[in-house]
């Protein structure tokens, strides 16, 4: 959004650089800072030893979906306020699966968000999970994530190259 409000992506669409390198590039500098961030927080919890493996995955995974999430949902809006009032739906549903990781509410339908799949990564680096569900939280990210940046890719074109919807 800062990028596009100072007009930086303007001048960015006109160099070589391809749409899928600039996603690419933005996908791997803001997931290092996930990761950073997170491996950080996790190293200061009061909890003795973790997976770091499975959190470094669970992190990554996450990060990378979520920032090609973000570029389909940031893409057709202009300001960050416009882009927060419609968030809220969308954001609600992805945070169903907080529910049943505190227990309050169970339900299969939760293993059909991937936020469901990235709770089981990051919760398994403290209490390690059945091996299926490692395996289909690993897997169903990175399907979801190869599901994704196709979609990520078109509304960076339509919306920022071709500025599609702009008033």
């Amino acid at each position: 959004m800062l990028e596009r409000g100072e007009s930086t992506l303007d001048y960015i669409i006109i160099t070589p650089l391809r749409i899928r390198e600039y996603l690419i590039s933005k996908v791997i500098t803001l997931t290092s800072l996930a990761l950073l961030t997170g491996t950080a927080i996790s190293a200061m919890s009061p909890l003795s030893g973790f997976n770091v493996p499975l959190l470094v995955t669970g992190i990554a995974l996450t990060s990378v979906l979520f920032i090609l999430i973000g570029f389909m949902a940031v893409a057709r809006f202009r300001t960050v306020n416009e882009y927060m009032l419609t968030s809220l739906l969308y954001i609600s549903v992805f945070c169903l699966p907080i529910l049943d990781y505190f227990g309050l509410y169970r339900s299969w339908v939760f293993y059909l968000l991937p936020t469901q799949a990235s709770l089981v990564l990051i919760r398994g680096a403290f209490e390690l999970p059945a091996a299926w569900l490692i395996l289909y939280s690993i897997s169903y990210l990175i399907i979801c994530i190869a599901a994704a940046f196709p979609f990520a890719y078109r509304a960076f074109y339509r919306f920022i190259v071709l500025k599609e919807g702009e008033r």
